[in-house]
């Protein structure tokens, strides 16, 4: 639906009530791909909503995505049980993405519009949540969000 609708706006003679509808069409896609969690998904689903290509494996997989390196951990059905995330800069670890922000990939994980969460008290440098029923964790280092744990990821 999305596609056809992109489709019709690169045609240069496109009248407005067309471009108009095809606008339309393209923002209802992206909400609707928005509900879609990644944790639970196969990896035909995951690469289609994130726009990325998956090495094949076996339990993990992972793919750079808007300055982060995500990784995915995955049943034995080969569902996805969890996210890890984290910035792609060594030495800088820093989620700085502008498309896929923290916000935005931790809302496709659980599929729906989520906020990571702050540290509490103020300089503390993880924060552990559930965004029902699914654990989070988020860390930060010197006032940096540097790494984000969706679900399951073998990591305590």
């Amino acid at each position: 639906m999305a596609n056809a609708a992109g489709a019709a706006l690169t045609v240069p003679s496109v009248d407005a009530e067309l471009k108009t509808v095809a606008t339309e069409t393209m923002v209802k896609a992206a909400a609707e791909r928005a509900k879609t969690p990644l944790i639970g998904s196969d990896v035909a689903a995951i690469e289609s909503l994130l726009s990325v290509k998956l090495p094949e494996g076996g339990a993990f997989s992972s793919a750079p995505l808007d300055g982060m390196s995500v990784y995915f951990v995955f049943d034995a059905a080969k569902r996805c049980k969890g996210i890890y995330a984290v910035g792609a800069k060594p030495k800088h670890r820093a989620m700085v993405g502008t498309t896929w922000t923290p916000d935005r990939l931790l809302s496709q994980a659980v599929g729906r519009d989520v906020k990571v969460k702050a540290a509490t008290p103020a300089g503390a440098v993880t924060a552990r949540w559930f965004e029902a029923p699914v654990p989070v964790v988020a860390r930060w280092n010197g006032g940096a969000l540097v790494e984000i744990r969706v679900g399951d990821v073998g990591l305590q």
